[in-house]
């Protein structure tokens, strides 16, 4: 138990060794969606907000050792590329309905970096309950019963919201299109 540990803290030694390149590229990242032009532009932007963050030591420790646990060894050498090398898109239904969409990005493939990250894309609604549910459930799930079946429920009341502002947005773009045709 002693080695894995000693091998978990040498990967996240290593992380925090790195840190640097990977702040460089978050930055770049978040420049491109500040600064893209069809992302921004007026009256309605694409991109409401934009929030980022490297995740926490102890919480990547953390996650090394369920990875661990589950048969999945992280190493220095994958660390960074873990899991992300084929490029695929599936679906995966959660039982909290958890909704977001997450895209994996590369500076580029004929680059021997092996740094990524990962864009998680939310409508306004999807983020509250994401803040929500990342506090309650994250790192560890809760075992509460009760903050289950809350969660649930809310993770619902989000996806009505997210449609019915759709729609709200939708009707608003069908006035202005009349309107402006007549």
């Amino acid at each position: 138990m002693s080695n894995q540990n000693e091998h978990i803290d040498s990967v996240v030694a290593y992380y925090l060794e790195n840190q640097h390149r990977l702040q460089q590229f978050q930055a770049s990242v978040e420049t491109f969606f500040i600064k893209h032009p069809d992302l921004n532009a007026k009256p309605f932007p694409i991109i409401h907000s934009l929030k980022t963050r490297l995740k926490d030591p102890s919480h990547l420790k953390d996650k090394i050792e369920r990875k661990f646990d589950k048969g999945k060894e992280i190493t220095k050498e994958n660390l960074f590329i873990e899991m992300y090398d084929k490029l695929g898109i599936t679906n995966e239904v959660r039982e909290t309905f958890y909704t977001s969409v997450h895209y994996v990005v590369k500076p580029n493939n004929n680059n021997s970096n092996p740094i990524c990250c990962e864009i998680q894309v939310r409508t306004l609604f999807e983020e509250i309950w994401g803040e929500i549910d990342h506090s309650i459930n994250y790192p560890h799930p809760t075992e509460d019963v009760a903050c289950k079946e809350q969660l649930r429920v809310l993770s619902k009341l989000v996806s009505t919201g997210t449609r019915l502002a759709d729609s709200i947005y939708r009707t608003l773009n069908d006035h202005n299109q009349k309107k402006n045709h007549s």
